[in-house]
């Protein structure tokens, strides 16, 4: 094994997945190794298990809510959350995909 300081100076959340339904409420997270200062990505590591805190815990259990209510305004007449406001998407007309791209350089 080879042994030294790492370079990354931070950890990024990645991917959250929550499955509750399971028997009991699973949570795992793919966190990367970041340097905070570059931006490089040096690695990733996984958490899973019983090591959440109280405290995400109750989080976790805000954004549930949170997310249901946005679904709900979808989804349910008279759903309780605001409703989403979809910007307008710029059309273009135009033979090729370079049209779409804006100035993408050719390969």
């Amino acid at each position: 094994m080879i042994q030294g300081q790492p370079k990354f100076t931070g950890l990024a959340l990645g991917r959250l997945t929550v499955n509750r339904m399971a028997p009991t409420m699973e949570i795992e997270a793919k966190v990367a190794f970041v340097d905070v200062a570059t931006g490089v990505t040096y690695g990733w590591t996984e958490a899973k298990g019983a090591l959440w805190s109280k405290d995400t815990l109750e989080k976790l259990a805000e954004l549930i809510s949170s997310m249901e209510q946005d679904v709900a305004a979808i989804h349910l007449n008279g759903g309780t959350a605001e409703p989403i406001i979809q910007t307008a998407k710029p059309t273009t007309t135009g033979g090729g995909l370079g049209e779409h791209l804006g100035d993408a350089s050719s390969i």
